[in-house]
């Protein structure tokens, strides 16, 4: 295959070469007209290796000084804003939910407020980032899925080999106590017609919708009582929470879980509910509810992130710095962020209306690394969460920085289904100051949060909700630094009385600014670098890695992609008049690999 550019005609093989050495297409180049299809997102991931994580700076052997103080900063608003405080139903008066109306946090005085806890949450993630720390915050939930429209005959199809016809059992799920068994049963597909029929020992059952056909599927499950006694499985506790997760996913399998245990129904209780499994070893390793049900990844995304640092409880730069508190361990952290108030700001008159949705993990296309053999648009071929695919995740999600959608797209409002659609009152043109509060922390710790405040001119921070819809963009500035060494600090009489003083905090100018910092952030860049060059590439120094290169493209506000590049795609196809599905728009369920961010950002 032939490359053109500028009039230059050139192999692949020196296309790539050139590329690797900052060589980029025009955006009219043949080569990008004839570049097959890819997914578009409003985010993409920095890369990520997980055991590439750079170790906290402090140490208690260590007589390097500790710092505290406090750093004032400004915030200033790019696009509109929305912290959200708790969302509103608007109800009809039959009491029907209709949509959500998302505001700030306001206080009494209807001024809008924004918790530090939201600024900090937005510090944390990037000094992860820029520190190469580990990913905690990784959902550690299992994902179900399944795929029944692949070649049954593709040897990679490991689903269709795990619910192959002679694998998958059907049985009437029994609980006793708090224990759950299972009483085997017969089944066989009939036809939609016969669902209808019943009697206590059979059920005629539909479950799902066949893909092809959109009618539901329909089984005939029958007990077989003359095995009764001795056809009765006990489920792990594993398999039964798995099973239950399931049911918490759908209202519909919900509803059909919950009456099938309402002591109203007690024939149905006593016969059981109607299931699908598998087993693996003689026992039960997984249940559903139809033919063809989904069933667990053997990992999960924390699974992919957790390193060999975090196995051995090693703590990482940012835990030690801003600290960890759930189930399995508690760390106190070292800085505190206080609200920010604003002097000025505009309540935007026009809401934003959006079905606001979070993207999932179960994306596999745009979540996992895919290979140069993977093709888009088959899932057997795409890796997966599972061992025999050696799964490794993208990297950390971040948002690009887009134009505001305009108020009649329609593409972000959904189907029309109201109770899912949210209103953003959002506020503009708003300025702010908050103050953080540091506490014994490195001189490279507090590099790294200089580098994480203040972006280089042009680039800004992300806060808040829909930053998928263009909201969200915001620059801050450190305005004053007062922070001292800790043995000075309580040494010298002079700063132990400005502890008790209050003087009007005079604003630094940029050179004053750079001079400060400067010496923090070089230690800091020092310090990780020196732990982290080995892993990505011949970087003569940290800002030559990757990974922070490519940060500083997410953040780049001035030179941010055009929105086309960066939209949400639809879930499923959209049909015309006709009912014809529109191939020309790209869909999630078109299981299209997400473009890497230089690719995005170069375009």
């Amino acid at each position: 295959m032939e490359k053109q550019n500028n009039g230059k005609t050139f192999s692949k093989k020196t296309f790539q070469k050139q590329r690797q050495n900052g060589f980029n297409p025009r955006p009219n180049s043949n080569f990008v007209k004839k570049a097959k299809r890819t997914a578009t997102a409003p985010y993409n991931f920095i890369e990520f290796k997980k055991n590439a994580i750079v170790p906290s700076s402090f140490s208690e052997k260590s007589s390097a000084p500790l710092y505290s103080g406090t750093i004032r900063v400004s915030l200033k608003s790019l696009s509109p804003l929305l912290v959200a405080a708790k969302s509103e139903n608007n109800s009809e008066a039959n009491n029907v939910k209709t949509d959500k109306k998302r505001d700030l946090l306001r206080l009494n005085n209807k001024s809008p407020v924004i918790p530090g806890s939201s600024i900090k949450g937005m510090l944390r993630s990037l000094v992860e980032a820029f520190s190469f720390s580990s990913m905690l915050t990784v959902s550690d939930k299992k994902i179900f899925w399944r795929d029944v429209a692949s070649n049954e005959d593709d040897p990679n199809n490991t689903y269709k080999q795990l619910l192959a016809e002679d694998k998958v059992k059907a049985g009437f799920l029994v609980k006793e106590g708090a224990s759950y068994f299972i009483q085997k049963a017969s089944w066989k597909a009939i036809k939609n017609k016969e669902l209808y029929k019943y009697n206590k020992d059979e059920i005629y059952y539909s479950a799902g919708k066949n893909f092809k056909t959109g009618k539901p599927n329909a089984y005939r499950i029958k007990k077989d009582n003359k095995s009764e006694a001795n056809e009765k499985t006990e489920i792990s506790q594993k398999v039964m929470n798995n099973f239950l997760v399931q049911m918490q996913n759908s209202d519909d399998q919900k509803r059909k879980w919950n009456n099938y245990w309402d002591p109203k129904q007690e024939e149905k209780s006593k016969r059981g509910f109607p299931v699908f499994y598998i087993e693996e070893k003689g026992e039960v390793s997984a249940i559903g509810l139809c033919r063809y049900f989904r069933i667990p990844y053997e990992y999960t995304p924390y699974d992919l992130a957790k390193s060999n640092a975090d196995n051995a409880g090693n703590v990482d730069f940012a835990t030690r710095f801003f600290g960890i508190s759930n189930d399995k361990t508690t760390i106190k952290g070292h800085i505190a962020v206080g609200p920010v108030h604003f002097s000025q700001y505009q309540d935007r008159i026009k809401e934003v209306e959006a079905v606001l949705s979070t993207p999932r993990p179960s994306c596999i296309a745009h979540y996992l690394v895919q290979g140069e053999d993977v093709k888009a648009n088959n899932l057997t071929c795409l890796h997966k969460y599972l061992k025999k695919d050696d799964p490794k995740l993208r990297g950390r999600k971040m948002y690009w920085h887009r134009d505001l959608i305009r108020d009649d797209d329609q593409s972000v409002k959904g189907n029309g289904n109201v109770s899912v659609l949210s209103k953003l009152q959002t506020i503009e043109n708003a300025e702010g100051e908050f103050v953080i509060h540091v506490d014994r922390v490195t001189e490279q710790e507090l590099g790294a949060l200089f580098t994480a405040i203040q972006l280089p001119s042009g680039y800004a921070h992300h806060l808040g909700s829909g930053k998928s819809l263009g909201l969200g963009s915001v620059r801050l500035e450190i305005k004053s630094i007062d922070v001292q060494n800790v043995k000075d600090r309580y040494t010298s009489l002079r700063l132990r009385l400005k502890l008790f003083t209050t003087t009007e905090e005079r604003n630094l100018t940029e050179n004053e600014l750079n001079n400060q910092i400067k010496p923090y952030v070089n230690s800091f860049k020092k310090f990780v670098f020196s732990k982290i060059k080995n892993h990505f590439g011949k970087a003569s120094n940290y800002d030559e890695l990757r990974p922070v290169k490519q940060i500083y493209m997410m953040l780049d506000y001035s030179h941010k992609p055009k929105n086309e590049l960066t939209q949400n795609m639809p879930v499923s196809p959209q049909r015309d008049k006709n009912g014809q599905k529109d191939s020309s728009i790209l869909t999630y369920s078109a299981r299209l690999i997400l473009k890497d961010i230089e690719d995005v950002y170069n375009s």
